[in-house]
C-alpha cells in the first residue's frame, strides 16, 4: 500500500494538500516511539485514509473497512526466525519507501514556496504590459519580513510535514539514521540535512530562478526553447544527415531551371525572425533546395513551416522527422542560423549579456551543443560539417564571456582522456582550446586549481600536434588574472613549458622570420608563436616567484634578450614581448641578478629605447591628429617606462659602471623627451 502510494504522489494523483497528509499519516505509521491510545487512533485514521485514497485513484471504488480489532500474534510463531526475518524486511523496505516519499514532498514543498515567493513579488511589484515596474521598487527590512511570513508562516504547520512543529518528523529521521539497512541510512540523513537546510536551500533555489519580466524575454525564451527541440533532435539523429551524399541530388533535375525565390518563403510565412530572419540564411536553405531537392520545393516549404511557425510541438516533430527522411541536408543551415541566433542572443550592445546568458544556462543550451560536437563526421568530404563545429564554440566561448557561473559549469565537462563519453569537453583541437581560453579567462579560482595532467596534455598537443599560438594563449589564462599572477600555476606552467623553448628558433632563424613578417601575425605564424612563449614565460617569472625566475632565465640568457631587441630588424611587438621577460625575471626580482646590470647591456638597451622614443616624437609630429594608440607609442610609454622606473629602483643599479652623466643623460631622454599630446 505504501509502495502504491508512493507511485500514485510520484504521477501527480495527489493534490498538494492531500500530499501533506498523506505523509503526516505515514509519519505516524513508521514512529517507534511508545504507542499511546491517542497514537494508535492516529494511526488506524491514517491507514484508513490510504487504502481508501489508493482505492479511489485505481477506479476500484471504496470497500468496507474491516473494524475489527488485530489479533494478538501468538507467541510460539513469533519465535519463528525465518518469519521475523522477512517481517523486519519488510518494515525496513517500508520504512526505505516512506523515505523517499518524505525527499519527493520535500521537493513539492520547495516548488511551492518559490511559488509562494514569486506570488509575492508578482503582487507588490505589479508590471504593465511591456514587463516595466509601475512603481519604483523599494524594498526594506519590512517588505522582507512580510515575503518571510508569506512564505514560511501563511501555512501554518502543514508544511513542517508531520502536522505540528516537525518534532515528530525530526525523530523518525533520527530512527531511520541508526537502522543497519545501508540504503535507508543513506536517505534518511539526506533527508534529514535537507530538513535543517531547507532554508538555505530555497535561498539558493531562488537564485536560480529567472523571471520573463519583458515581452522580449518571453518571445527569447520562445525562440530558445524551439531552437533547442530542433538542435537536440538533428544531433540524436544525426545519421539521417550527417552521411548524406552531398555531390549527387536526391531528385530528377527536370526541374532545375525553376529556382526558389525568397516570394516563395515569404509565401509560406518563413521571412521572419522565427524562421529566416537573414538574406544569408534563407539563402543557404535556398541552395541546398535548388541544388539537391528541387521537385520538393513546396512539400519542404510547407515542412519547414511547420517546424519553424507552428506552435504545436506534436506537428514540429512530425515536420522534422519527415524532413530529415525527405531532404536532409536541410539540417545544415538549420543547425547554422540555430547556433548563430544563440550566440548573438549572448550579447546585448556588443557586450557580454547576463540576463540570456542565464536563460541559456538554465535551459541547459550548453549542454545540447556539447552533444552536437561529439557527432562524428566525414572530415575528408564533408566541408560544412567543420564551419558548424566553428561556429558551436563560438557560442560557448560567448556563453561563459565574462561569466563566472557559466564558466564553472562549462569547466565540468573538461575532459582530457582519450576514450572521453560523448557530451564531453574534448582538449585536442586548436577550436577546443580557444574554448578553454575562454573557460579560464580572469577565473581565479578555476585557474587556481587547475590539474598538473591538463597543462602536460596542452604542452604534450604543442609538441606533437601544432605549434600555435592559441595553446600558449591558454596556459597564460592559468598564470595570470587581470595582470595578478597565481604563484601555483606559474610553478607548474614552468615547469612543463620550459622545454618548448630549447628547441625554438635559433638567432638567425627568428631575425629571418622578423625580416619577413607580414603586418598581421595570425596564431598559426610562427613568429607570434615566439613572441607568445617569450610573454608566458615571462608571466611564468612575474611577482618575484624566484623558483621559476631561475628555470626560466637558464633559457633566454641577457645576451640574447640584448642581442634580439637591438636587432634592426626587431618588431615592436618582439621587443614587448622581451622587455616584459626582461623586466620579470632579470629586473624586478629578489634574487640579484648580475648579467642584468653589465654595463654594456645596459648601455645598449637604453640606447635603443632612446631611439624608439625618437621615432614615436617624429611619427606624433607628423600626425597632427593620431586616430588610435599605436604600437610604438604603447611600448614607449608603458613597458619602456615602467622597465626603467624599476630598473633604478634597485641597489644593484649602481654596479651598473655606466658613466654617470651619460646614464643621467639617456635617462632622462627617454622619460622626458616631449612625445606631443
Amino acid at each position: 500500500m505504501v509502495t502504491l502510494a508512493k507511485a500514485l504522489a510520484q504521477f501527480g494523483y495527489y493534490t498538494f494538500d492531500n500530499l501533506l497528509t498523506l505523509t503526516e499519516n505515514l509519519l505516524n505509521i513508521v514512529d517507534n516511539s511508545p504507542h499511546s491510545a491517542q497514537t494508535a487512533r492516529t494511526v488506524s485514521h491514517g491507514m484508513t485514509m490510504i487504502h481508501r485514497v489508493t482505492q479511489s485513484m485505481i477506479g476500484t471504488g471504496p470497500s468496507k473497512i474491516s473494524d475489527m480489532p488485530i489479533k494478538s500474534v501468538d507467541k510460539n510463531n513469533i519465535e519463528d526466525s525465518v518469519r521475523e526475518k522477512e517481517s523486519r524486511q519488510l518494515l525496513v523496505k517500508t520504512k526505505l519507501t516512506v523515505a523517499e516519499i518524505l525527499q519527493f514532498v520535500m521537493d513539492v514543498r520547495r516548488d511551492y514556496r518559490i511559488t509562494m515567493a514569486l506570488s509575492w513579488f508578482k503582487q507588490n511589484f505589479p508590471c504593465n504590459e511591456e514587463g516595466v515596474l509601475d512603481h519604483t521598487a523599494n524594498i526594506n527590512e519590512k517588505m522582507a519580513h512580510e515575503l518571510y511570513e508569506a512564505i514560511y508562516q501563511s501555512s501554518g504547520h502543514e508544511l513542517h510535514l508531520d502536522g505540528g512543529d516537525g518534532q515528530l518528523l525530526l525523530a523518525i529521521l533520527m530512527q531511520m539514521t541508526m537502522s543497519d539497512y545501508p540504503p535507508l541510512t543513506s536517505i534518511s540523513l539526506k533527508v534529514l540535512f535537507r530538513h535543517f537546510t531547507q532554508y538555505q536551500e530555497l535561498l539558493e533555489d531562488l537564485k536560480q530562478v529567472q523571471l520573463l519580466v519583458s515581452s522580449d524575454d518571453v518571445e527569447n525564451y520562445r525562440q530558445v526553447d524551439r531552437d533547442l527541440f530542433i538542435l537536440k533532435n538533428l544531433t540524436e539523429k544525426s545519421e539521417l544527415w550527417v552521411h548524406g551524399d552531398r555531390h549527387h541530388s536526391v531528385d530528377g533535375k527536370e526541374n532545375e531551371n525553376e529556382k526558389t525565390t525568397k516570394m516563395d518563403f515569404e509565401e509560406h510565412a518563413l521571412v521572419t525572425p522565427k524562421a529566416f530572419a537573414t538574406d544569408e540564411s534563407l539563402k543557404a536553405v535556398v541552395d541546398i533546395i535548388d541544388e539537391h531537392y528541387p521537385t520538393s520545393r513546396k512539400e519542404c516549404l510547407r515542412l519547414l513551416n511547420q517546424l519553424l511557425i507552428s506552435d504545436d510541438r506534436n506537428l514540429a516533430a512530425s515536420a522534422l522527422q519527415e524532413l530529415s527522411d525527405r531532404t536532409p541536408l536541410i539540417a545544415y543551415p538549420l543547425i547554422r542560423q540555430i547556433l548563430v541566433r544563440l550566440k548573438k542572443l549572448c550579447y546585448k550592445k556588443d557586450r557580454p549579456d547576463c540576463m540570456n546568458q542565464q536563460l541559456l544556462k538554465n535551459m541547459r543550451v550548453y549542454e545540447v551543443v556539447l552533444e552536437f560536437l561529439s557527432i562524428p563526421y566525414d572530415k575528408k568530404n564533408d566541408l560544412e560539417m567543420p564551419k558548424l563545429i566553428t561556429l558551436s564554440h563560438e557560442f560557448l566561448r560567448s556563453f561563459c564571456k565574462g561569466n563566472k557561473e557559466n564558466q564553472s559549469r562549462l569547466h565540468k565537462f573538461i575532459s582530457i582522456e582519450k576514450d572521453a563519453k560523448e557530451g564531453t569537453l574534448r582538449v585536442e583541437t586548436v577550436e577546443e582550446a580557444a574554448t578553454l581560453v575562454a573557460i579560464f579567462r580572469n577565473n581565479r579560482e578555476l585557474a587556481s586549481n587547475v590539474s598538473e595532467d591538463l597543462i602536460a596534455h596542452i604542452v604534450n598537443l604543442i609538441e606533437h600536434k601544432s605549434r600555435n599560438a592559441i595553446f600558449l594563449e591558454l596556459l597564460q589564462s592559468l598564470v595570470c588574472i587581470h595582470d595578478k599572477e597565481i604563484e601555483t600555476s606559474q610553478d607548474k606552467v614552468a615547469t612543463e613549458v620550459r622545454a618548448l623553448y630549447v628547441d625554438n628558433a635559433s638567432f638567425e632563424q627568428l631575425d629571418q622570420m622578423m625580416k619577413q613578417a607580414p603586418p598581421y601575425l595570425d596564431n598559426t605564424h610562427p613568429l607570434k608563436y615566439h613572441i607568445e612563449l617569450v610573454r608566458l614565460l615571462a608571466m611564468c617569472t612575474k611577482g618575484k616567484n624566484g623558483s621559476t625566475e631561475l628555470k626560466c632565465a637558464s633559457e633566454i640568457p641577457m645576451d640574447h634578450i640584448v642581442r634580439v631587441v637591438t636587432s634592426p630588424s626587431c618588431l615592436i611587438e618582439v621587443k614587448t614581448a622581451y622587455f616584459q621577460f626582461l623586466l620579470h625575471c632579470y629586473i624586478d626580482t629578489d634574487a640579484e641578478m648580475k648579467d642584468a646590470y653589465k654595463p654594456e647591456y645596459v648601455d645598449s638597451l637604453l640606447q635603443n629605447m632612446l631611439t624608439d622614443a625618437q621615432k614615436l616624437h617624429t611619427e606624433l609630429s607628423t600626425t597632427p591628429q593620431p586616430s588610435s594608440c599605436t604600437v610604438l607609442e604603447q611600448y614607449i610609454c608603458l613597458t619602456v617606462t615602467e622597465i626603467l622606473l624599476k630598473f633604478f629602483e634597485k641597489p644593484y643599479s649602481q654596479q651598473a659602471k655606466v658613466g654617470r652623466a651619460m646614464a643621467s643623460f639617456k635617462y632622462n631622454a627617454v622619460l622626458g623627451h616631449p612625445l606631443g599630446s
